[in-house]
């Protein structure tokens, strides 16, 4: 018979703090170096196509957890702008490092098992599906910039990446235990929702990755000012954020 647990509510405040504070140290590596990206790229003697990877290895979501994504924009790209122009761009991953060590150390003494743990097979094949569908897509797009349409970079890899994605798509909805439950796209509203913040996620990463490099590169001005620059932007979207969990939780 299972155990029944609880968690004190100091506890689940203490778990709360921990996931935001971990949610913006992972967030604030994207965000931090849209301000940081033309340093990178002038030390690494790299095109913008390849350094844009740097950031665009990220997604967001929305609601409590868009409101930690939200606020690492909000004092990311101006802290960047800072540590960029004092110490280099190394210090933003010198920073986020300080800030993950002490959220695994807070971690351990935090969490604590709630459920009993039981040994879980795990979808090997699916995972290494996966690798190829949203990593040659992914890789095949971010080429269509540096090399020519019909070429191994762009139309070889996307084709990889297509096949891999039916494959993948196809053993998701066979298997009895899915590695990524695809079926709740069936739903309407959540499959609007799906596509409403990948392109308000496309917005967000294209002007965060332009405006910096445009103010730096082409107007001459410092990392400090590119990072005041989207300030306001991402003050707006940190405010925003938990809005829509709100007025749909009173529509529901």
């Amino acid at each position: 018979m299972t155990e029944k647990r609880t968690i004190s509510d100091k506890k689940r405040t203490l778990i709360f703090i921990n996931i935001v504070v971990s949610c913006i140290a992972s967030s604030m590596l994207s965000t931090a170096l849209t301000t940081a990206l033309p340093a990178i790229i002038t030390d690494f003697h790299i095109n913008v196509t390849l350094g844009q990877w740097l950031t665009s290895g990220y997604s967001l979501a929305m609601g409590w957890y868009g409101l930690s994504i939200g606020a690492a924009p909000v004092i990311a790209p101006t802290l960047a702008g800072f540590l960029v122009d004092s110490f280099g761009w190394r210090a933003i991953f010198y920073l986020v490092i300080v800030i993950v060590m002490v959220s695994l150390i807070c971690a351990r003494f935090v969490f604590e098992d709630v459920l009993d743990t039981v040994k879980k097979s795990f979808d090997v094949f699916s995972f290494v599906v996966s690798i190829f569908a949203f990593g040659g897509i992914t890789l095949g797009i971010g080429n269509i910039g540096s090399y020519p349409f019909v070429s191994i970079q762009v139309l070889f890899t996307l084709f990889i990446g297509g096949i891999a994605t039916v494959i993948f798509v196809f053993r998701q909805l066979n298997a009895p235990i899915p590695f990524l439950e695809l079926r709740i796209l069936c739903n309407k509203n959540y499959a609007i929702s799906v596509i409403g913040s990948m392109l308000l996620y496309f917005v967000m990463m294209g002007s965060s990755i332009l405006i910096p490099l445009y103010v730096q590169r082409i107007l001459g001005y410092s990392a400090t000012v590119s990072g005041l620059v989207v300030l306001p932007g991402s003050l707006a979207m940190a405010i925003i954020s938990p809005l829509p969990e709100k007025y749909m939780t009173s529509w529901v």
